[in-house]
């Protein structure tokens, strides 16, 4: 039976040894090709044949050694990425590492730490789309393009595909160059009327899409080129007008002093100063004058100026009439003015209308300075207004 069994192994001797030949020569190749798996294959076979192969053996510690030298650089170059932010790719970089080696514990924990970070971080992206979504659907509801336009645009910043987000963004954008559109024109009319404040105020409003849409661009450039005029003709009728009240003030031409100190308050330059000479030309004039001047502010709706004016002649005039009574019309109607204003800046912030409202309570600030609600306000919708800015 030895001798039988002698026979056949030398008969099949050559095909194994060729096939054992051929195995080493497609692990060799498979080697230099970077497959790494596949030799490895390739020499175990060889070693389930012959165990104790000296070239098969040190092939395959040779594989080993240079299968953990790869995945210590997969570990690296993943940590690399994860620094830089890069997640997706930090992760796809440690799997290919444990694939080279299984038992690196650092890999192996700082990939399970990365997928897990991932999986929180989509259950928030998924939370902020959703909370955007609303504020977006809301918004347009209460008419207002611009702000669903940029939480639609918000959401897609976190998710290109949202359909629900681009079909909301297609559907508000001609709305926001309208928006843009008629702003604009507005405060070219205002510009061209002499009205400054509400020219810069329509300006300020277009400036406020900037960026958020390629069809707005050019209303906002010239808008800022308005703006900019409008500081610098400011500056320089601020300038006259204050020479005119200081020479009129001199001559003792009271009216025409009033006159040149309220425009300039009215166009909110150099206000300190115009509100100073202002009083200081009250101070000067008589308790006649001083009830024209406040019939006139009152006539105009200028119902502080009228007001103080009332208050500067009860100072000269503790009882007069006239004064009395107008001081008294002018605190009322200031009441109504100031909760209507304060109402409808909360009517403006539930709408999520943060400009708005913010102009509405600044409103109210302006009769009442002291108007603590108003003030709390403010810096909640500016708080807010800074975190929409804050959107990619």
């Amino acid at each position: 039976e030895d001798a039988l069994a002698r026979e056949n192994l030398a008969q099949i001797s050559p095909f194994v040894n060729g096939k054992l030949s051929d195995y080493y020569e497609k692990a060799r190749v498979a080697f230099a090709e970077n497959e790494f798996r596949s030799a490895e294959n390739y020499l175990k076979a060889i070693l389930r044949i012959r165990p104790h192969n000296a070239k098969a053996n040190t092939f395959l510690i040779q594989i080993s050694d240079t299968l953990r030298a790869e995945a210590q650089m997969h570990y690296y170059q993943g940590w690399g990425y994860e620094r830089q932010g890069l997640l997706d790719r930090a992760c796809q970089t440690y799997e290919a590492g444990l694939q080279l080696n299984p038992e690196h514990t650092a890999m192996e924990t700082r990939y399970q730490n990365l997928t897990a970070r991932q999986t929180r971080e989509a259950a928030q992206r998924k939370q902020q789309i959703n909370t955007y979504l609303t504020k977006a659907r809301q918004s347009e509801k209460n008419g207002n393009s611009v702000e669903a336009f940029q939480n639609y645009q918000a959401v897609l910043s976190i998710d290109g595909q949202n359909q629900s987000a681009r079909l909301g963004w297609q559907r508000t954008e001609t709305d926001v160059i309208q928006y843009t559109k008629q702003q604009f024109q507005r405060g070219e009319r205002y510009f061209n009327q002499g009205r400054f404040k509400a020219a810069r105020n329509s300006f300020q409003n277009v400036r406020s899409v900037d960026g958020i849409n390629a069809g707005v661009e050019r209303y906002v450039q010239q808008a800022e080129n308005y703006l900019n005029r409008i500081q610098n003709q400011q500056q320089t009728v601020c300038a006259e007008l204050y020479e005119q009240g200081i020479n009129a003030l001199e001559l003792a031409e009271f009216q025409i002093a009033l006159n040149s100190f309220e425009k300039m308050m009215q166009l909110g330059c150099r206000e300190e100063a115009a509100t100073r000479k202002y009083r200081e030309t009250l101070s000067r004039i008589g308790v006649d004058s001083l009830r024209l001047v406040a019939r006139q502010h009152l006539s105009r709706g200028e119902l502080l100026m009228a007001k103080n004016t009332f208050q500067r002649v009860l100072q000269l005039s503790p009882d007069d009439s006239e004064a009395l009574d107008g001081s008294q019309n002018c605190e009322v109607r200031i009441q109504a003015v100031s909760e209507n204003h304060f109402s409808q800046g909360m009517k403006y912030y539930v709408e999520e209308n943060y400009d708005s409202a913010v102009n509405e309570w600044q409103q109210v600030l302006m009769f009442r300075p002291n108007h603590e609600d108003s003030r709390n306000y403010i810096q909640k919708a500016r708080k807010r207004l800074e975190a929409l800015r804050q959107i990619p």
